[in-house]
């Protein structure tokens, strides 16, 4: 049998998990001494295994993001 998977809320200015009103994590990417969410604005909702949760959201990031990534690693190395 399968679980129904969750959905988010937004309570209190946070996102908390439907059914266990657990606080889900917002992560972002750090890209060129800051934190910043994809250029897509695109999210991954990874699921908790054990629950079958939704534990936090994570930036999908594209090829734009990664070469902005290597491009600030080059700079960094060069300096």
């Amino acid at each position: 049998m399968s679980k129904i998977q969750d959905f988010k809320m937004y309570i209190n200015g946070e996102w908390v998990n439907s059914s266990s009103g657990k606080k889900i994590e917002n992560f972002k990417m750090y890209i060129n001494g800051e934190w910043v969410d994809s250029s897509s604005g695109k999210k991954i909702e990874p699921l908790n295994p054990e629950n079958n949760e939704i534990w936090a959201t994570v930036p999908e990031a594209n090829e734009k993001d990664v070469d902005k990534a290597v491009q600030s690693a080059q700079k960094a190395f060069e300096n």
